[in-house]
C-alpha cells in the first residue's frame, strides 16, 4: 500500500460575506497563510465543508484557482470537483488539473443516487479526462450510495482510482477498504474514526475541523504519528469535547463559528443554512476551554 497523500488535508471553509452572499477572497488569504503555518500538507477547496454544492460554477472556479495561486507551491491544493452531472464534473476536474491542482476529489452525483454500472461510466469518465490522480469520496450519509468496501473497490478499480477518502464512521468498513489490494491509501476524514485509523496505519486524513483548527489537528496527527499510542489517545480524549460539540451543531456553521472563535472569521454559511446561534457559540466556547485548546475569555 502507498500512502501518497501524508498528512493533514484540510477540507476548506469558504470564506463568505457576512450575509454569506459573496466570496471574501481577502479572508481566503489569510485562511490559508494560517494553514500552511500550522503544518497541514494540504489544502481542499470546495469540498462539503467548503458548501460546494451552494457555490456557483464561476465561484467554484475561482477558488481553486486563488487556492492554487495563494498556496504557491507550499503545500499540494486538491480540488473536489464532484457534480450532479458527468460532464460537470469532468469539466470541473479539467479546470482543477489545468491550473496546478495536485489531485482531484471526486464526490458522485448526490441526486437520482446512481446505480453501481452508472458510477462505474461516470467515474471512467473522469479518469480518462485527467492524468492527475482522483480521489474517490465515500460519504454515503450523503450520497446515499452504501457501497460495501468489496465493491466499492471493485468499482475504483475498474475506473483507475487507488485513493478514497472516507467520511463514515464504519470503522469495519475503512478496515476492509484498506486491505483492497486496488486501493493504495483511504483517507479518513470522520473525527470518531480517526484515532482507529492512525493507530491501524492512516497515514494521511481530508479534514473538516483542521478547517477551524488546524494547529490542534496537525498536533494530532503528529501525535498519532509518533508511535506513542497512550500519549496520542490521551491528547484525543482532551480533545474530544471539541469533536463532540461539531457533530451536535450543524456542521458547516459550527467550523465557521469555530474559525471565528478561534482568530479567522470565515463569514457566514449560505442560505439556507443559519450561522450559529448564541448557545451554539457558548456550547463551542465550553467545549474550547474543556478541550485546553485556545478559547477566548
Amino acid at each position: 500500500m502507498s500512502d501518497r497523500f501524508t498528512g493533514v488535508f484540510t477540507a476548506l471553509a469558504t470564506p463568505l460575506s457576512a450575509d454569506g452572499s459573496v466570496l471574501d477572497l481577502d479572508a481566503l488569504y489569510t485562511v490559508i497563510e494560517r494553514q500552511l503555518a500550522a503544518g497541514v500538507a494540504g489544502l481542499v477547496p470546495c469540498g462539503t465543508t467548503g458548501e460546494f454544492s451552494a457555490l456557483t460554477d464561476d465561484e467554484r472556479r475561482l477558488l481553486v484557482e486563488r487556492c492554487v495561486e495563494l498556496t504557491d507551491g507550499r503545500a499540494a491544493v486538491i480540488a473536489q470537483t464532484g457534480a450532479l452531472s458527468t460532464a460537470a464534473t469532468v469539466a470541473h476536474s479539467r479546470h482543477a488539473a489545468e491550473v496546478g491542482c495536485a489531485a482531484v476529489l471526486v464526490m458522485p452525483p448526490f441526486f437520482g443516487t446512481p446505480t453501481e454500472p452508472d458510477l462505474r461510466r461516470h467515474l471512467e469518465a473522469v479518469t480518462a479526462a485527467l492524468e492527475i490522480p482522483v480521489i474517490y469520496y465515500h460519504n454515503p450519509g450523503i450520497t446515499g450510495l452504501t457501497l460495501p468496501a468489496r465493491r466499492l473497490a471493485a468499482i475504483c478499480e475498474d475506473a483507475g482510482i487507488r485513493h478514497v477518502k472516507y467520511t463514515s464512521p464504519d470503522v469495519t468498513g475503512f478496515t476492509e477498504l484498506r486491505r483492497a489490494p486496488a486501493i493504495d491509501q483511504v483517507l479518513p476524514a470522520w473525527d470518531d474514526l480517526l484515532p482507529a485509523a492512525f493507530l491501524s496505519g492512516a497515514r494521511g486524513t481530508i479534514w473538516g475541523t483542521a478547517a477551524a483548527a488546524p494547529e490542534l489537528c496537525v498536533e494530532l496527527y503528529r501525535a498519532a504519528m509518533s508511535g506513542e499510542a497512550a500519549s496520542f489517545l490521551a491528547a484525543w480524549e482532551r480533545a474530544a469535547p471539541l469533536f463532540s460539540a461539531l457533530a451536535q451543531l450543524s456542521y458547516i456553521p459550527a467550523v465557521k463559528a469555530l474559525a471565528s472563535l478561534l482568530g479567522t472569521p470565515v463569514g457566514a454559511p449560505r442560505p439556507p443554512l443559519l450561522p450559529v446561534d448564541a448557545e451554539g457559540r457558548e456550547r463551542l466556547t465550553a467545549a474550547l476551554r474543556a478541550s485546553m485548546a485556545e478559547a477566548p475569555a
